[in-house]
């Protein structure tokens, strides 16, 4: 089967928060049954992408496809003291 299947690289750039299985169930389908087949309590990542579609991913899964990206905004301090320049 895999000389079936081409290889692909994930690159999109998504938003997500670390989230189990069953507090996605509650977040997404507060009124469904719960698959008691399913651990709900797997760790994991309630992931929204750019088009706003929300999704879950495995924390295995999702820690293996992705990196976290840090803006360079957050890690600067504004200092009124020293007229708004910048300390990093």
């Amino acid at each position: 089967m895999s000389d079936q299947l081409k290889k692909y690289k994930c690159h999109k750039e998504v938003h997500a928060r670390p989230m189990t299985r069953g507090e996605f169930v509650q977040y997404k389908y507060p009124n469904s049954a719960v698959n008691l087949e399913l651990d709900q309590n797997e760790p994991g990542y309630l992931v929204v992408y750019s088009n706003s579609y929300e999704s879950w991913s495995p924390a295995t899964v999702f820690d293996e496809g992705y990196t976290e990206v840090v803006d360079l905004v957050d890690l600067v301090e504004f200092d009124d003291d020293c007229g708004g320049a910048c300390k990093i």
